[in-house]
Parts: structure tokens; sequence; C-alpha cells
């Protein structure tokens, strides 16, 4: 039991020994399982065995959760493994060269018969080890923890840091791979015996060991400094595997918090054969593909052709670090290419470059403004298309990336939403957001041919608002064209696209008592009769699963039968209508699928619950399916002839024209096909399958390498004929498994980021250090002729909030991230000590500045020594600002509390003052910040007030003696804080001032705007130095200047919902002070 496991360890870290005995006791079949599995050897399983508890013991103070003992062992298990197999080459002496004539008769005699037995049982174990040997290596782990280790699923699943229902599955592939040996395998494995005395060996080792240490409030620190100086020692020799284990560096056994440290190989520039996280070289080929995104010419350095971070720079910077937030990814069809697209532009690759990671990359292609949201390659690969924020869709070369047109429609109304290649592949078409129009050009000179717009109901205003009618195109290969359109009945019309003739309408038979019941009391003039409902399914519940039923009582000919349904049911006042949310036609335009919404009015707008996924047959307008929540996806084969439903129970797949379900696949998590409709891949938790649709038979199966933690795979592609399979995950990687060709999975190319969230530059400033939306902090080194990732750890469960250096003597990094305050030695890499801030609330919410833009106040601020700390209390109900002293070596002293009502706060640099936005008009308070005094209020002079004029960035000049505020009417204003007066105003911004920074010396005053527009103003003098502008579209989020103040680094942010963040840093070089 969980709870045995903690008195244990407790007991233990008390001083207790026996205790361990204990722990030993109860592990140790489960270990040597697990080492036997991997080593091969029964007996040397033993010795492996012992380490993995000697080590188990000497780090057990490092164990921050008791309750994860059982996967923290088993990692140890896993490590002492690998160890063994790197450095084990055991050497043993035959039998026949042992001089006979040295044994004695009887001893021989003796010998002979020894040995004649052990052969026997040996025997028997080399055959249950071939056997076990024909299994996946996950699925030889589960059979011998379960037979030899004695253990239920659900330790399994505990040790391994596994499902239960994943383990289940391997067993029972297991179990059905061995089905006529199971029972000879399962009697010969639990035949064996380990040694009896291995508890009391382990135990004897232990008290020759040093005594483990007392439990304390940080019992971490002493594996924090042993794994860290193993990882640097990897590092500095280029040695170890390709990923190190990823594991968790807690800071307290009570810690309310989670943090977890995330450690991967970074590239060491001494080692060529070390693979780095990010691959920043590429290919040696011409400029021409780099350049040519929209032929304009760019700042693209000479002689640096392989190194990305220079590649496509907006004037002015001289580096980028990372390649952005990915928001698409698609292979071409015939397999060559690969299109990323990203918050930086689209990345394009070769993907049949295999010698080399670096020679994949050919280009990256810029000339939208905003994000790019989607990619679509047409049917012969030559070429792709991309859709922008900015209401433009772009066609590009696939073999240069050469632009070729930019396809506008004329007075767009929104941004494009879809598109798609006509079969002929000379024609495409695309959607927009708002005017239901369907607008069609010719790719090969790229003009407009024409649009399309089918008649829709009349969205009344007040009664209708905030409701966007569902629709959907199908193109035939002759050129007709239908149109689905959601009614506001809940029915859904399919009309010929040229005519606007209704072909048939399409009429649901789905039970709508399954999702609501209409209080008779207050509609009594529509009772309604009771009726059958059934059961809401429960955790636990395992109940037999229904077919799915229409109104009048028969079955739907399509069902979803894996799991039990979900049903969001609700008591409502009055009769709900159904409204379609979106709908998608097939490839072949025979079938359609629905999913919908029941909702009332309310107000000017709307309360809706769950609905269900409909299935419909186009040509006779019949119901096929009707699907409750429990299901996530529903998707159609590339042909049109095949349906995969995607829900909690895994896939059912089905042939749509006979409607016969001809696979279920109980663990899978997603499904894509490839564009002929033959092909199927299924992502399980720990494998990849290849399935063929026409014999209903498994193709491949890839094996994901073991971990404790389960692989998440964010997108993956087949090509049209299903022979490839690229894949990203959340590492910014991209992974392509050739599958005619037998190979393993390879990484295409990495460096693709979260969005950046904080920055700063170290003392020496040959090191950048980023913290990201997840959690992550990454070290650039800034040395070397290519920047690249030195070390990137994953620290806290949240977005990194803020980053900074005490003093310039110290290498000591602050962390903040939520409310868990941390400090790091970047030198050591080490974990220093980690402190909850109660109630801290960094952020404010998204805020508009009126002009399309958009942004988010950072609410906490650190004083430049580290020693204090302001932020907004996170309290639902209260206003205020919480103020802490958090000098280093002590636990952070609240202070004192001030009012806040919105806005940027900023402590000064001593730590005595904070500033923030007023609270009753525009201007700036100012607080003690020891007592939590108002000291004054900075005003705007009156002939410049304007009551609209908030108050958006604040920053004090590093000596304290200038207080500067930027507004969200494109304004900065300068206050002297000595005597309170406002001694000017800067203006250059076209957008909201939404971050101020200030260089080391207090000469340079670098100030964003939430159009990604960057000044550079020279102090004390006040004038323009220059204007930079940051291309993606977003607000400028962050602004740090190097130690010297010869660099500044940004990154953007979202300006809207809808937009990917930044995920790219810049790095600007600052220009001599005589300018201008």
């Amino acid at each position: 039991m969980k709870n045995n496991d903690v008195e244990l360890i407790h007991r233990i870290l008390d001083g207790d020994d026996s205790a361990f005995s204990d722990l030993v006791n109860k592990y140790q079949k489960q270990v040597h399982a697990l080492a036997w599995r991997k080593i091969g050897d029964f007996h040397i399983a033993e010795e492996i065995t012992q380490d993995t508890f000697l080590k188990a013991y000497q780090k057990l103070a490092t164990l921050r959760k008791p309750t994860h003992f059982a996967g923290w062992l088993y990692v140890i298990a896993t490590r002492c493994c690998q160890a063994w197999l790197r450095k084990k080459h055991i050497q043993t002496e035959p039998l026949d060269e042992i001089d006979n004539e040295e044994l004695e008769p009887e001893a021989y005699s003796q010998y002979v018969a020894e040995e004649g037995t052990k052969a026997t049982v040996e025997s028997q174990r080399q055959v249950v080890k071939k056997l076990l040997a024909t299994l996946p290596e996950s699925e030889r782990t589960v059979i011998t923890l379960y037979y030899f280790g004695e253990m239920t699923c659900e330790k399994i699943s505990e040790f391994l840091g596994v499902s239960a229902n994943t383990i289940k599955s391997r067993l029972r592939r297991a179990r059905n791979r061995l089905k006529q040996e199971e029972p000879m395998i399962r009697e010969a494995i639990t035949n064996y015996k380990i040694s009896p005395n291995l508890t009391d060996t382990i135990m004897q080792k232990i008290t020759e060991l040093k005594p483990i240490a007392p439990s304390s409030s940080k019992p971490f620190m002493p594996w924090i400094i042993g794994a860290s100086s193993a990882i640097l020692i990897m590092l500095t020799l280029g040695t170890g595997s390709q990923y190190l284990a990823r594991f968790q560096l807690p800071y307290s056994l009570e810690a309310q918090s989670e943090t977890s440290v995330e450690l991967v190989d970074a590239q060491i520039v001494q080692n060529l054969e070390v693979e780095p996280i990010t691959r920043n070289l590429s290919g040696d080929r011409s400029n021409a593909g780099r350049n040519d995104s929209d032929g304009e010419d760019t700042n693209q350095v000479a002689g640096n052709q392989d190194d990305y971070t220079r590649w496509k720079l907006p004037e002015g910077a001289k580096r980028r670090l990372g390649k952005g937030v990915l928001s698409d990814m698609k292979v071409s069809p015939n397999g060559t290419h690969m299109a990323i697209a990203s918050s930086s532009g689209i990345w394009l690759y070769n993907v049949n470059a295999e010698q080399e990671m670096k020679k994949s990359e050919i280009s990256l292609l810029t000339g939208h403004e905003g994000v790019v949201r989607q990619l679509t390659f047409s049917p012969d690969g030559n070429m792709f298309a991309s859709i922008g924020m900015d209401k433009t869709i772009r066609l590009w070369e696939t073999s240069t990336g050469k632009h070729l047109f930019t396809l506008t429609i004329p007075k767009p109304t929104g941004e494009f939403r879809s598109m798609k290649f006509i079969r002929d592949g000379k024609t495409l078409a695309g959607r927009c957001w708002n005017d239901y129009k369907v607008y069609l050009w010719d790719v090969t000179t790229g003009k407009f041919l024409e649009s399309f717009r089918p008649k829709l109901p009349i969205i009344r205003l007040g009664q209708d608002s905030n409701r966007q009618l569902a629709t959907d195109t199908f193109f035939d290969h002759i050129g007709n064209i239908l149109f689905a359109i959601g009614n506001k009945d809940g029915t859904i019309s399919i009309k010929e696209g040229r005519t606007g003739r209704e072909k048939i309408r399409l009429v649901g038979q789905t039970d709508e008592t399954q999702y609501f019941t209409v209080d008779r009391e207050h509609d009594p003039l529509n009772p309604r009769k009771p009726t059958v409902r059934r059961a809401l399914v429960r955790p636990g519940d395992k109940p037999t699963v229904p077919k799915q039923l229409k109104a009048d009582g028969r079955p739907y000919l399509i069902q979803y039968l894996l799991s039990a349904p979900n049903y969001s049911s609700s008591t409502v006042e009055k009769q709900p209508t159904k409204w379609i949310n979106a709908l998608e036609f097939s490839p072949d335009g025979k079938t359609l699928i629905s999913t919908s919404q029941y909702r009332i009015t309310h107000g000017t707008g709307y309360r809706g619950s769950g609905g269900p996924t409909e299935i419909w047959d186009v040509e006779t307008g019949e119901q096929l399916a009707s699907l409750a929540l429990h299901i996530s996806d529903v998707k159609f084969s590339g042909d049109g002839k095949t349906l995969a439903i995607t829900g909690d129970g895994g896939v059912s797949v089905w042939n749509i024209d006979s409607r016969q379900e001809i696979a279920v696949f109980n663990d899978a998590i997603k499904v894509a096909f490839s564009g002929d409709g033959k092909t199927l891949c299924i992502i399980e938790h720990d494998r990849y399958r290849l399935w063929d649709i026409v014999s209903k038979s498994e193709i491949k199966s890839l094996i994901l390498e073991e971990s404790p933690f389960e692989p998440v795979t964010d997108r993956f592609k087949l090509t049209y004929d299903g022979s490839l399979l690229a894949t990203t995950n959340k590492n910014g990687e991209a992974n392509i498994w050739e599958i005619q060709k037998n190979a393993k999975i390879r990484t295409l190319t990495t460096g693709f980021t979260d969005s950046f969230t904080a920055l700063t530059f170290a003392h020496d400033g040959k090191t950048f250090i980023s913290g990201n939306s997840a959690g992550k902090i990454e070290l650039w080194d800034l040395n070397t002729d290519y920047p690249h990732f030195n070390l990137k750890m994953k620290v806290a469960k949240d977005s990194i909030d803020e980053l900074m250096f005490s003093t310039e003597a110290n290498s000591t990094l602050t962390v903040m991230s939520r409310s868990v305050l941390m400090r790091w030695n970047v030198s050591t890499r080490l974990l220093i000590d980690a402190n909850t801030i109660l109630n801290a609330g960094n952020w404010s919410g998204s805020t508009s500045m009126g002009d399309g833009t958009s942004m988010r106040v950072k609410t906490l601020s650190f004083t430049p020594n580290g020693e204090r700390l302001a932020t907004r209390s996170s309290k639902s109900k209260t206003k205020m600002i919480d103020v802490w002293d958090i000098t280093a070596g002590k636990n952070p002293q609240h202070l004192t509390e001030i009012e806040h009502r919105w806005g940027p706060i900023k402590l000064s640099p001593d730590g005595s003052t904070l500033a923030n936005s007023s609270q009753s008009d525009n201007g700036i308070d100012l607080w003690d910040a020891n007592t939590g005094e108002q000291l004054t209020k900075l005003s705007i002079p009156k002939k410049l007030f304007d009551r609209f004029n908030n108050i958006s960035s604040i920053a004090f000049s590093h000596d304290g003696r200038i207080l500067v505020g930027g507004t969200n009417k494109k304004e900065i204003h300068l206050w002297e804080i000595a005597n309170y007066n406002h001694i000017g105003i800067l203006k250059e911004h076209k957008h909201a001032v939404c971050a101020l920074k200030f260089s080391p010396d207090t000469t340079i005053l670098a100030s964003g705007d939430t159009g990604g527009g960057i000044c550079l103003w020279k102090f004390p003098d006040r004038k323009l130095l220059t204007t930079l502008k940051s291309p993606g579209g977003g607000y400028i989020s962050e602004l740090t200047f190097s130690p010297d103040g010869k660099t500044f680094a940004s990154t953007s942010g979202s300006n809207t919902s809808s937009k990917t963040p930044g995920g790219t840093i810049f790095l600007w070089d600052v220009p001599s002070k005589q300018q201008k």
C-alpha cells in the first residue's frame, strides 16, 4: 500500500533501518524481474537488484513524494541496468579449459551432477527467454512483472509510471501472442526463486554505508547536487544517451505547488557526435531559397547560410532565438517535403535529406503579416498554400520555397478560415469567417475566378446574436458545388452551389431527452410526458454499453459501443433550440458530419448545453448515427469510404457503404488516414500502428522508447500513399518514420518553442536565459557563431512569469512561476531554494487598446538585488498589491499591502517605493513599500489630460531618479522622483506603449507597443535614436538589455486570443548614441 510506503520511508529517514528491510522484501521481486528482463541473466539481475536498493537507500532523502516510491525505484533500477550494459563485458572460462586432473574423482562426480541439474534449469530458462524475446519490449516487461514479480496491473502501472489501461492492453496483447505457450511460461517463471538471503545481503551492505541524514524541510539538495553534477559532466564530455532521463526536482516533502525538472541534452560544439536539442545549422544550399519569400531582399548575412538564427531578420536585428510556436504541419503528397507553420513564418524541409539533419532545412518563408494559421499542398505536391491572419492566401513553390502569388479578395470582411485545392489541382477554394462565401482562384495565374454564397437564414439582431451559422462546401471533380447549411431550427439544408436550390433537408431523429428535460412547472403550455432516462455514467461504473436509438426506438446503423455514453443532461425552464455548430463533408461528398448544441436565448446572448455529433447520408437524408458527448473526434478516410470514431473507449472504424464496423482499437488516442484512404495510423500511449484498411490487418508497429512518462504526440500526418509518417511533439521536434524502408523514426528538425514569457541576460553577457509558458527555462550560449541551447530545464508546472539576477557578483537566478518563488545557481544548474508566495497573481487578463490591438499586463515586480517582490493579490474579492521581503536565505516575509485597481506595478531600485497606475484617473500613484502609505500622485498635466489616457507600462531608471509611464494613447510621460515634477513627454509610437526598459547606465530607454513597434530613446536629452519593428503583429511583452548595454532582446505576446503567441526572441544592436 502507498500509505505503508510513506510510513516506512518516514521511519527510515528518522533512522530506523529495519523499515528499509520491509521495503526490500516488498519490492525485491519487482526490481529483480525488471532487471532480469532488461539484462537477460537471472543471477546478474540479483546483483543489479542489490545495487538498486543500495542507491535507493542513499538517495531516499531526495524523494519529494513518498507515495511515488515505486515509480522512483523503477527509474533507479532502469539506470542501474543501463550502466551495467554500458560497462560490463563478462568473461567466462569454458569448462573444457579446466585441467580435469586437478579435480578429485569424488569432487568431479559431484560437480558433474550439479552441472547437470543446472543445465536442466538453465535450458528451461533459455526456452522461456526465447519465447519472451518474441514479444515487443513493453509487453515483455509487463508479462515478466505480472508473473515473476507477482504484481497486479495497478501495481505495474504505479511501478512503470504508465496508465493501468495501457498495462492491461499490453498484458492482453502478450497473452494473445503466446496463447499456447503461456501456461508453460507462467509455470517456468513462477518456479524461479531469487536468493532467500537477498534482503540480508542488502541490509548487511547498508550497515557499511554512511547513515543517511534525517529528514528536514529541504531533503532534496543532496540529490540535486549529485544529479546536476552528473549532468554537467555528461554535457562536458559529450557522453550519454541522446536524451537524458527526465525527472522531477522537488523542494519540499510537504510542498503544495508541484515543481518538476526536465533536463534535455544540448549541443556541445566540441563534440560533433552529440545531438543538440535545437539544430540551428542548415544545408549548404544557395541563399535564393532562403531569401526569396516575397521578392524582396532581406538582411541575410553572407557566409552564414547554415545559421537559421540569421535568416529573414527584421531590420536592426542580429539574431533570432527559437523557431516560434508551431501552428500547423503538412507533408507533401509525394512525401518529399514538409512545411511547418509557426509564429516566425513557414519552415520548409527536404524530407529525403537523410545524411544530416541540417541538410533538410531549405528555407524560412515570410511575407504574411501575423501568424500563419493553415497550410495545404496541391495534389501533385509542386506547390502549397498558406493562410495568414492578414486576410491573404499565399502560394509557394515546394522545391525552392519561392513565393508565387498572393491571393486576395475584394473588400474582405474577415480572415480566411479554410482552404483546399480542388481535385484538378489548378483551382484553390477559400472560405472566410464572416461572409459565408466560397472564393475560387486559378493557381497557375493567381487570378480570382468567382465566388459563391448560399442563401442563408436571416440572423435577427437581439434574438439570434452571437450565433454563427455553420456551413461547409463540397466540390466534385467536374466543378459542381454543394453547400451544407445549418438552419435555425436545427435542421440542415443541402443546396446546389450555383443555383441555390435545396436538394434535401436533413432532419434529426435524436432522442433529445438524453440531453435535457423541460421543467413543466415553468412551461405549463407545453407539458412533456415522463420519459425513461438512461442513467448517467459515473466513475467506477462498468455498465453494458447500449445501442443508440432514434426517437422512434430503432437503432442507428453506425454505433460507438466502446464506452457508455456520457450525456450532459440538465433541467431547463423552456424548450431549447438545437443549433448546428459545425458541418463537414466527406471527401466524396456522400456523407456529412454535424455537431450541435442545445441553446436558450438569454438577453443578447444564449445559454448552451452539449448536443450530439450526428452522421448523415447526403443522398437519402438518412441519419446514420447520433453520438453522445464522450466522442472526441470523427474522421473520414481520404476516399470518403471509411469513418473512424474516437471516444473514451478507443477508436471504432466503419465502412460507410456497408454500414459495418471493420475494426476496433481500444488503446488508440488519435488516428489519421492516408490520402488514398487505404492506410490508417493509430497512436497509442506506447506505439504507432499502421493498419491496412483493405486487408484489415496491421502493416507495422513502432514501439516508442520506454519511459516513466508516456509520450504525447501533438500532430501527425500520413503521406498520400501511407509510406511516411510525420509527427511533431512538445519538445519542439519534427520526426519522420519512413515505413516502407523499415527505418527507425528520425528527427528532421528541432527548435520550435512555446511562447516566451520572461527574458534576462547573465552578468557576463555570454548566456541568455528565457522562460516560457510551459514552465521551462532555456539557457542560450551567445558566445559562439551559432547560438544554441546549453540547457533546457522544466522547473515549474505553470508559466515562468519573471526571471532576474540578484547582483553582478552572484550567479543566482530568481524565478517566479505563479505562486512559486525559486532561486537557481545557473553556473551549477542547482536549485538553491523554493518558497510559496501566497495569493500571487502575476498577470492581468487580455485588455483591448481600442485600435485592434491588445495586451496582458504583468502585475509583479522585483528589485534589482532580488530582495523584494511586489505582486497583485489573486484573491477574487480583493484589489491589493502585496509587498514581500524575499532576501536570500530567509523565508519570505509579507511587509504590507497596497490598494490596486488595474495596470502595471513597479518597485523602485532600492525597494522603498512602489508605483502603480492611478486608482482615480490617469497618472501614477506612489506608495511607501514598507508601510503601505501613499506618498503622492504623479499626474499628467491638465493640458495633456485625457480621461481615457490610462497608464499601461511603468519603469524606473536604474538610479531611481526618473519614472516613465507608457499610455494607451501612444505616449510616454516622464517624472522626476526628487520633486515629483512632470518633465516631458515622448511621442513616436503608433500603438499603446506596453513595455519600457532602461539600459544599465540609464542612457537608453527602450519602449515597445502593442503593434510590435520598438523605439530607442537617448537620455538624458530624450531624443529618438531609432525605430524598429518586430514581425508577427503581437504586442511587445518583454524587453531586456545586456550588461554592456550594446544589445537588447525582445519577444512578443498574442494580440488576440485567436493568434498564436510569439515563441521567438530577437536580439538587436543598440545604435550609437550619436545617431539622429
